[in-house]
């Protein structure tokens, strides 16, 4: 072995690194990975290993380095790029980063880290339950319809006095729930053939709904005509997946596992064929969060335009928007202050929105 270094001493000075690295002596790991590697520059593995232990020691700058040298040496590695991209992202490298993580889903489209990690850098701030637990203590609203409820994670962000109904067709609750809360196993299509919102709410107008079914255009476009039956100009309705990462995940057909389907051509529906729809789409974590208000019961524009709508948005792809991605789609920053003032503006809700 070359510079007077046998195989057997560089497993030894490998063992006692990589358990070092795995006990978070970074400094001692380092140093040994160092040791390897002035032996054998190219030795994939402890590149890669020593880069990930820089950006745990918090040195994504100094990572950078020694993972490029790791992807040199192993192009197709997914776990190498996936941490250049990281320790990239870490250090401030945006457009980098993007790249590196774009690289991985060449080579593997469902690696899920790499997708979470470009919603990271796409929509920087609060993920969506954020924001929709603010609507819900601004609006105080006297009742939230939900479809989509699934384990009950953003039904249980309403307020303990407003009446609730949750529309899921196998819901699965892991959490308390509000106290007037009522959750029907039913799709959506069913639930709005068979009952009768507008008794279910005292026979008063929705105040907030949040639509989060089916992660396909039509659906969600059904999902609004029906609760638009039941709304007045007060009302506002939140829309989930209005924002698409890339065109893969924002497909209508799922091949990955992170995805949000085509809901995002709701917001150019509606801007198209309702314009007087009051319309923002807040650039949340993963993949934004549309607001509407203004609504209009008894508007039948979108129910008699129903099959040319579908014509006329199904075959889109995010390709032919991406380019005009925050135009066409009404999107604005994840900002709580300007959305805030933006309901008021609106004067939202039956009630008018809070001022604390």
């Amino acid at each position: 072995m070359s510079k007077g270094m046998s195989g057997k001493q560089l497993a030894e000075i490998f063992r006692q690194a990589a358990d070092a690295h795995q006990h978070q002596r970074h400094a001692e790991a380092q140093a040994g990975y160092r040791r390897i590697l002035r032996v054998v520059p190219a030795h994939f593995d402890v590149l890669h290993l020593l880069g990930q232990s820089l950006i745990e020691a918090g040195q994504p700058h100094d990572a950078i380095e020694w993972l490029r040298k790791a992807v040199a040496a192993n192009p197709d590695s997914t776990d190498a790029c996936f941490d250049l991209g990281l320790a990239q992202r870490k250090a401030g490298q945006s457009d980098q980063a993007v790249q590196s993580f774009r690289r991985v889903l060449e080579l593997q489209p469902d690696y899920l880290k790499a997708h979470l990690s470009l919603a990271e850098l796409k929509f920087p701030g609060e993920r969506y339950t954020t924001l929709l637990r603010q609507l819900h203590q601004w609006l105080k609203p006297a009742n939230y319809v939900e479809i989509g409820v699934e384990t009950g994670q953003s039904m249980a962000l309403a307020e303990p006095g407003t009446r609730c109904v949750g529309i899921d067709p196998e819901p699965r609750i892991q959490t308390a729930l509000p106290p007037r809360c009522e959750i029907f196993a039913q799709t959506s299509d069913t639930f709005f053939a068979e009952q009768k919102l507008h008794e279910l709410l005292d026979r008063q107008p929705v105040a907030f709904a949040f639509i989060d079914g089916m992660h396909v255009f039509e659906a969600a476009l059904r999902d609004f005509i029906n609760i638009e039956a039941c709304a007045d100009p007060h009302t506002v309705v939140a829309i989930h997946d209005c924002i698409p990462l890339d065109g893969v995940t924002s497909a209508r057909e799922r091949t990955t596992n992170f995805w949000s389907g085509d809901v995002w051509k709701l917001i150019l529906c509606l801007k198209k064929y309702r314009p007087g729809l009051e319309i923002i789409n807040v650039a949340t974590k993963p993949t934004g969060l549309g607001l509407i208000t203004g609504l209009e019961r008894g508007n039948r524009r979108l129910l008699d335009c129903y099959a040319q709508i579908l014509e006329e948005f199904i075959p889109l792809g995010y390709d032919d928007i991406a380019e005009r991605e925050a135009e066409c789609l009404n999107i604005v920053a994840n900002e709580s202050a300007a959305v805030k003032a933006w309901l008021q503006d609106r004067r939202c809700s039956s009630l008018s929105v809070a001022t604390s």
